[in-house]
């Protein structure tokens, strides 16, 4: 289903860029932010997607999934840029998981507190070591709830791979983790 404020603007009300602008800047910045390395990058990508929105509004084609369309032209943006910068050597993507991974209620605190913290250090911990991708579709499935379809269109991948990429990143992350885990015993 068409976002109506999308639908407008693709009918030329250009007043309706600043309702998407409100509805999906925040994501978009997690998005970006999330995935690649600067935040000034992320900020200007966004506003130069805007901006593109405004001045091809007659050419915006209809969309089921605006946020993931959203997504990936940031995620196309973002990286033309990058390549128009000759940064190749730099380091593309952040580590998603700067925060931790689980949020513990009080009665948790209590009883599992320090067990908790440790095992959320040795899972980020590992999803360090995985490869930039995989660190993309965690963050794309995860923290932005999206399907693997979505996840597929936003990564340029089809399905089955970003099924297979996922559950390689998990079942990495769970290997690890268990290594880890028994080394300590």
């Amino acid at each position: 289903m068409e976002n109506d404020a999308w639908r407008r603007l693709r009918n030329g009300d250009i007043l309706a860029l600043a309702s998407l602008f409100d509805e999906y800047k925040d994501d978009l910045f997690s998005y970006g932010i999330h995935v690649f390395k600067k935040r000034e990058l992320v900020e200007n990508a966004i506003q130069d997607l805007f901006v593109e929105l405004a001045s091809k509004w007659s050419k915006l084609p209809e969309v089921n999934c605006l946020k993931a369309y959203l997504f990936r032209a940031l995620r196309y943006k973002i990286q033309r840029q990058l390549s128009a910068f000759n940064a190749k050597n730099e380091r593309l993507f952040t580590d998603v998981f700067d925060h931790d991974l689980t949020q513990i209620s009080p009665e948790d605190q209590l009883v599992n507190a320090e067990t908790k913290r440790l095992n959320d250090q040795k899972i980020r911990h590992t999803i360090l070591q995985l490869a930039p991708r995989e660190k993309e579709i965690i963050h794309l499935r995860f923290y932005q709830d999206l399907s693997f379809e979505k996840i597929a269109d936003i990564m340029n991948l089809n399905y089955q791979t970003s099924r297979n990429l996922l559950a390689r990143a998990i079942k990495k992350i769970r290997c690890k983790f268990d290594e880890h885990y028994l080394a300590q015993k």
